[in-house]
C-alpha cells in the first residue's frame, strides 16, 4: 500500500472540511458542532494531521495546541471521549500509523486520552481510567435491571433509599434553560475542585451545547418546594448519554440515586438502546454495576 502524506491543518474552516468528509457520526463526540462547543470559550491553535493516499483524504487526526498546559490534545479539549482517528473506513488499519507519526515527528508535550483505536505497540500506551455504559437493550425496564444486576439486599437497599425520598414533595420540571447555571452552582459544591465547572469556560462551553438544535434533556428536580437538582442528558440517535448532573445531597441525602434512576427511565422511555454514564466512576457508577471498558492515554 503507498505511504500517507501528512499535512499539517490549522485553518478552522479546512479543518471542518476534513471533519465532516470523514467522521462516522456514531456518537455525540463524532459531531463537529459538539466539539466545537468546547473548542469556542479557548480557541486552542488547530493541529489537524491529515493524511493522504494518491491525492486522496484517507485520514484525519484531530488534535489542538492547549496553550494553557502546554501540550498537544484531542479537538475539543480534556472532557472529550471516545476519541478516534477519523478514517475512510477501506483504510482503517493505518490508523495507527496517524498516532505514530505524530509521536516521531512532534517535539511538543503530548497528552491523548479516551482513545478507542489506540494500540500497545503505541509508545508510553496505558490504561488510566473506565468509562461505563448499560446496554439498555438486555433489560425491559428499570425493575427488570434492578433484577437481573442487583442482589437482593442491594435491590431492598435501593427500593428503601426512593422510599425514603417519596416521603418528599417531589416534582420533576423539564427542559427550563436557566436551570444548567444551577446544575453548574450544585456540581461544583458536591465536588469541589474536582467539578468540571471550576473554570468558567467549561460553564461556557455547556451553554454552547445547549444551543445546538438537539433532542437534549434537562431535568429539574424540586424537593419540598426547592430545586436541588438538575441533570443534563442528550438523546443522539440510539444513545442516551448522561452528561452531567449535580445534587444537593447534603441538604437531601439519596437524591443523587433519585436523579439516575430517572435518567435511566427516561432513557428506557425514548427508546434508547444505550445508555452512555461517561468517564470515571464519579462515587456510583460501580456500585449501580454499569459495564464498563478500560480507557488508556499516551503522554509523551
Amino acid at each position: 500500500m503507498p505511504d500517507i502524506k501528512f499535512k499539517l491543518v490549522t485553518d478552522i474552516d479546512t479543518a471542518k472540511i476534513c471533519w465532516d468528509s470523514l467522521s462516522p457520526r456514531l456518537c455525540p463526540y463524532d459531531e463537529w458542532d459538539f466539539r466545537y462547543a468546547f473548542f469556542a470559550p479557548s480557541n486552542f491553535p488547530l493541529a489537524f494531521y491529515a493524511g493522504y493516499i494518491n491525492n486522496k483524504l484517507i485520514g484525519l487526526l484531530p488534535l489542538q495546541y492547549n496553550n494553557k498546559n502546554k501540550f498537544l490534545e484531542y479537538f475539543g479539549g480534556d472532557f472529550m471521549e471516545y476519541n478516534h482517528v477519523l478514517i475512510d473506513r477501506n483504510y482503517q488499519p493505518l490508523a495507527i500509523k496517524f498516532y505514530q507519526h505524530v509521536l516521531r515527528q512532534i517535539t511538543e508535550k503530548i497528552y491523548l486520552r479516551d482513545f478507542m483505536d489506540g494500540d500497545p505497540i503505541l509508545e508510553n500506551y496505558q490504561p488510566y481510567d473506565e468509562t461505563y455504559y448499560l446496554s439498555l437493550e438486555n433489560y425491559q425496564d428499570f425493575e427488570d435491571f434492578l433484577q437481573k444486576k442487583f442482589s437482593s439486599k442491594s435491590r431492598s437497599n435501593i427500593r428503601k433509599k426512593i422510599r425514603q425520598l417519596d416521603k418528599h414533595q417531589i416534582e420533576i420540571i423539564k427542559d427550563e434553560p436557566k436551570d444548567l447555571e444551577l446544575l453548574f452552582e450544585l456540581n461544583v459544591k458536591r465536588f469541589g475542585s474536582e467539578s468540571s465547572f471550576k473554570e468558567e469556560k467549561q460553564q461556557e462551553a455547556f451553554r454552547n451545547l445547549l444551543q445546538l438544535p438537539w433532542e437534549w434533556s434537562l431535568q429539574s428536580f424540586i424537593v419540598d418546594g426547592v430545586k436541588e437538582a438538575v441533570s443534563f442528558s442528550l438523546l443522539y440517535k440510539n444513545i442516551y448519554t448522561y452528561i452531567m448532573a449535580g445534587s444537593n445531597i447534603e441538604k437531601v441525602p439519596n437524591l443523587g440515586s433519585y436523579v439516575v434512576v430517572k435518567a435511566l427511565e427516561e432513557a428506557w422511555q425514548k427508546k434508547a438502546t444505550l445508555f452512555d454514564a461517561g468517564r470515571n466512576d464519579s462515587g456510583w457508577k460501580n456500585r449501580w454495576h454499569l459495564d464498563k471498558k478500560t480507557l488508556y492515554n499516551i503522554r509523551k
